[in-house]
């Protein structure tokens, strides 16, 4: 499973799903196996799909947030 499978079994909007991929990426890309078997990229998924992205992110996150344009 891919970050990109999970966007899509979470009904993320096209753009959302592009900034959730580029997000998680950028933070676990080493991780993306476990991290969609464990649930944890559901999570994120959620966090994307309610625009609570930033909130949810630690510094390093909103670094990522950041340089993505957010």
């Amino acid at each position: 499973m891919t970050y990109a499978n999970v966007a899509k079994k979470n009904n993320l909007e096209p753009r959302t799903t592009k900034r959730y991929v580029a997000y998680m990426k950028a933070r676990w890309l080493s991780d993306e196996a476990t991290n969609c078997e464990c649930g944890y990229a559901d999570e994120w998924a959620r966090q994307f799909k309610e625009e609570r992205e930033w909130e949810a992110s630690d510094i390093d996150g909103q670094e990522v947030l950041i340089s993505m344009g957010l």
